[in-house]
């Protein structure tokens, strides 16, 4: 990732949601076309989203709910979940090419979740979905709960 690319996301990150104006201030003298290549590169990764006039930051986490009442029980956040890992995994839908949408885990497709996070799954009792977030919410109610 190039510095100026790294910074921004960092930016991003760190922020609920930060305007176009406000990354140009944060960034500072940068050259403006090399901050939208930059932003422009990190949304077709599928690192950040812009919506509601901001940049936000994504990540991914998988939704666990109980069969049994249908209940959140838990979310298991995903680090450095690259959308080209996602999808040697699964088939995005036609309207998502950057898993934005749920997506159901089953047997076949979680291996490579039980191989890199270390994460035991129970399909008798619980679905798995595979989630996209931004704004950082998901991570604040994670932590609460």
């Amino acid at each position: 990732m190039s510095r100026i690319k790294e910074r921004i996301h960092q930016i991003i990150e760190s922020s609920k949601g930060v305007s176009p104006s406000e990354l140009q201030m944060a960034i500072g003298e940068a050259e403006s076309s090399l901050i939208e290549k930059s932003i422009e590169k990190l949304i077709e990764e599928g690192l950040v989203v812009y919506i509601w006039d901001k940049y936000y930051s994504t990540g991914r986490q998988i939704a666990v709910y109980s069969k049994e009442d249908e209940k959140l029980v838990k979310l298991l956040e995903l680090p450095d979940l690259a959308v080209e890992e996602i999808d040697k995994i699964l088939l995005p839908h036609l309207s998502d090419p950057l898993f934005y949408e749920c997506y159901q885990l089953n047997s076949e497709n979680s291996i490579h979740f039980t191989d890199k996070y270390r994460i035991d799954f129970d399909f008798d009792k619980y679905d798995y979905y595979l989630e996209a977030y931004f704004d950082n919410s998901a991570k604040e109610k994670k932590n609460n709960s």
